[in-house]
């Protein structure tokens, strides 16, 4: 939440149904592995070529920051809302975004434990099923 941790604090505190992927989720179960993106390739329709195309550049970058891929975070959220059982699992948890540190700002504090012991306002996503996203993904491009 580093750009506008302002922005993401009040929706953690509007009162409405949240459901957060992490990017350490992201990381783990959203990234396109080469042969993941040679399967992509090999659909080779109008929208599949698309994608390649305005994804190189975001994957250049990932690549260079240690990412063996390329992520998709909105990706999983559309795709969770397409398909709800793409979530394998979830945990209720209170989150809150620092506003205010030199080394925190952005941070979001996720307490799945209850340890704050605060009331969850938020449900954190904690398995997604990679394989089963990839499948949708590519029956889209096709």
């Amino acid at each position: 939440f580093y750009v506008d941790p302002e922005a993401a604090k009040i929706v953690f505190k509007a009162g409405f149904a949240i459901t957060l992927f992490t990017w350490t989720l992201t990381l783990s179960h959203g990234v396109f592995f080469d042969a993941d993106l040679a399967r992509i390739e090999a659909v080779d329709t109008p929208l599949a070529r698309f994608y390649r195309q305005v994804t190189r550049k975001a994957e250049e970058f990932e690549r260079s920051m240690g990412v063996p891929g390329t992520t998709h975070p909105d990706s999983m959220v559309a795709a969770a809302i397409v398909d709800p059982s793409l979530v394998r699992g979830s945990r209720a948890a209170f989150v809150d975004v620092e506003t205010q540190g030199g080394l925190t700002r952005g941070y979001s504090s996720i307490d799945v434990l209850g340890t704050a012991g605060k009331a969850p306002n938020c449900t954190v996503v904690e398995d997604f099923d990679t394989q089963g996203f990839l499948e949708l993904f590519l029956d889209i491009l096709r």
